[in-house]
């Protein structure tokens, strides 16, 4: 498979504590594989498949988090993108939000 952002993708989970998540996830099968304090406190865990990184902070959220060696390869790769909005199929160009049918 061609990943056209990263050489890997990880879902990235905001949580106001990540021990006590890490608590929750332990009873699904993951395990601490990295962790880091910079710029926020931070956890990798994986189960085997899916790779997951718990981000300490004020806010939940949920995102995509890609590794890339050719970040600018991966800007012009979503530069060149474009989305197909719920409204009746206009699209709207990522670069420079002009919409379109």
């Amino acid at each position: 498979m061609d990943n056209k952002l990263g050489r890997a993708a990880y879902l990235t989970i905001g949580t106001t504590n990540v021990d006590t998540s890490m608590g929750l996830y332990e009873k699904l099968g993951f395990k601490r594989e990295n962790e880091g304090s910079a710029p926020v406190r931070w956890t990798e865990i994986c189960d085997g498949s899916l790779h997951i990184i718990l981000v300490e902070g004020k806010d939940e959220y949920l995102g995509l988090t890609y590794v890339s060696d050719d970040i600018d390869s991966g800007i012009e790769t979503l530069k060149g993108w474009s989305e197909t909005s719920h409204d009746g199929g206009h699209r709207r160009s990522a670069e420079t939000g002009n919409s379109s049918n």
